[in-house]
C-alpha cells in the first residue's frame, strides 16, 4: 500500500541510505564529501538526491561538492 511504501521510504532514510535514482539500489555514504556514485555509475548528492552536475560545483540544496 501506499503507506507502507512511505514508511519504508522513512527508514531507509533515517539510516542514512539514499536512493538511486537511475537504478533504485539504495547507498549508504560510509565518509567524506555527499559526492556519491552508486555501483551502476549514476552521480548523484547524497545529502538532498539530486543528479550530480559536475566537478566542484555547489548543489541546489548548497553543499559543495
Amino acid at each position: 500500500s501506499q503507506h507502507e511504501l512511505q514508511r519504508e521510504k522513512q527508514m531507509v532514510k533515517e539510516l542514512g541510505i539514499q536512493i538511486c535514482n537511475k537504478c533504485g539500489m539504495g547507498v549508504e555514504k560510509s565518509e567524506g564529501c555527499h559526492h556519491m556514485t552508486c555501483t551502476c555509475g549514476h552521480q548523484f548528492c547524497n545529502k538532498c538526491g539530486r543528479d550530480y552536475e559536475g566537478l566542484n560545483t555547489v548543489c541546489q540544496c548548497g553543499w559543495a561538492h
